[in-house]
């Protein structure tokens, strides 16, 4: 398929190869208000956490600011020594700017790092704020257009193998 869903579902089952046995995976949407797939789970769980994945369906509008808080404080809550965020959308943010910004200036203070994978996204500039709110650079941003969603899957593993990255 080549629909932007199913490749943020194939991206995210992707991204469990390039992580370890000590591990541990949420999964959350973006939909009017976010909703958690799976709590935070060992990836050595896979099985469960690819039916998570698989069981996620086009929904509501896309609002970022629920969904990272949320994530947040699932993050800050665990005791685990590093955290990163891979959000994935394929549409403009409903909510407000001044919002998302906000809670992203919060992952940089609890020093969560976070990344921004955009599929088919008409404007690059909210979400190049987000990541740079976020404290990220570049490489932490990325978007496809429809034309190159085969590309999603590798380029959501590579994310989680650049050298900030590979640390947490």
């Amino acid at each position: 398929e080549q629909t932007p869903l199913y490749a943020a579902k194939q991206g995210a089952a992707a991204c469990l190869d390039a992580l370890t046995e000590r591990d541990w995976v949420g999964i959350m949407t973006l939909e009017d208000t976010y909703s958690e797939q799976i709590s935070l789970t060992p990836r050595t769980q896979r099985d469960k956490i690819l039916s998570a994945i698989d069981g996620i369906e086009v929904g509501g509008g896309t609002v970022y600011t629920g969904a990272i808080n949320a994530a947040r404080r699932a993050l800050t809550a665990c005791d685990v020594e590093k955290r990163h965020i891979i959000l994935v959308s394929d549409g403009e943010p409903g909510d407000k700017a001044a919002d998302y910004l906000q809670a992203a200036r919060e992952l940089k203070k609890q020093g969560i790092t976070f990344s921004f994978v955009g599929i088919n996204c008409s404007s690059a500039e909210p979400m190049k704020q987000l990541v740079e709110a976020a404290g990220g650079t570049d490489a932490n941003y990325h978007n496809f257009g429809l034309n190159e969603v085969d590309r999603v899957p590798t380029e959501m593993r590579q994310d989680l193998e650049v050298p900030e990255i590979k640390a947490v």
